[in-house]
């Protein structure tokens, strides 16, 4: 998942939207996509349980911030299902990592493994952009919404961190996004170009044959779609599920 599917997942498992929902599905990306983080990976990526708890005690009424990473992680959220995509396309690994391989600048080995991977779920942002245009329109909106600073200071307090420092990795992670990017192919692009030239290998996105690239993805899962948003909705939706029937008094 990314830009688009990340907060969509969490609006099909929690039943709405927010701005909190929207920044806590993307706040575990800071690590990879931040350089020099504050953060290690089990804090952001995976402390969503952790940031749920201190929320419920302390700031109940933004503890979107912490399902939104919940339904995003690998533990409870969509990446424990990211490599499914992967399986199912198997056979087309070769040549997609070819083509990502000479359009980002990068070995083919990363092209081939890492980026393969990331770009057939670009490849799921592209259908739900053309398939679900009300959503779209609302995640525009609640982005413009984010409180990012109250939420700098809520996970600096449950992490131990510098508020500073926090919000230096949450202004990073947001930088690539806007409202409009959300609105078209090019703008996921755009979007995916800023956020892959902080990797370790400084990804140099052509957008015009990425953009290419995208839409032939999108094209590829297109008769898979239901299939791959189904596992990962249902699946999140039962582990969330789960962790509330052992913790009922982490709600929504």
């Amino acid at each position: 998942m990314n830009a688009i599917g990340h907060p969509y997942v969490a609006k099909r498992v929690l039943g709405r939207l927010t701005g909190d929902l929207v920044l806590g599905s993307y706040l575990p990306d800071i690590v990879p996509f931040v350089s020099n983080s504050v953060f290690e990976f089990g804090e952001i990526h995976e402390g969503g349980e952790k940031f749920l708890e201190l929320l419920s005690k302390r700031r109940p009424e933004r503890r979107g911030l912490a399902w939104g990473m919940l339904c995003h992680g690998i533990e409870f959220g969509a990446d424990k299902f990211s490599r499914s995509i992967v399986e199912r396309f198997e056979d087309k690994r070769g040549e997609y990592g070819k083509r990502i391989a000479k359009a980002s600048g990068i070995s083919l080995e990363m092209a081939s493994r890492s980026r393969f991977h990331n770009f057939l779920w670009w490849g799921v942002d592209v259908q739900i952009l053309r398939r679900e245009q009300g959503f779209v329109e609302d995640l525009a909106e609640k982005f413009s919404q984010i409180d990012a600073a109250g939420a700098a200071t809520l996970l600096a307090e449950c992490f131990g961190k510098e508020i500073a420092d926090v919000s230096r990795d949450i202004s990073f992670l947001l930088k690539p996004y806007t409202p409009e990017r959300f609105r078209s192919v090019r703008g996921l692009v755009e979007i995916w170009a800023n956020m892959a030239a902080g990797l370790p290998q400084k990804d140099q996105v052509d957008i015009d044959e990425t953009e290419k690239i995208f839409e032939d993805c999108a094209l590829l899962i297109e008769e898979s779609l239901e299939d791959i948003l189904e596992e990962v909705v249902v699946g999140v939706r039962n582990n969330v599920m789960n962790l509330r029937a052992l913790k009922p008094e982490l709600r929504f």
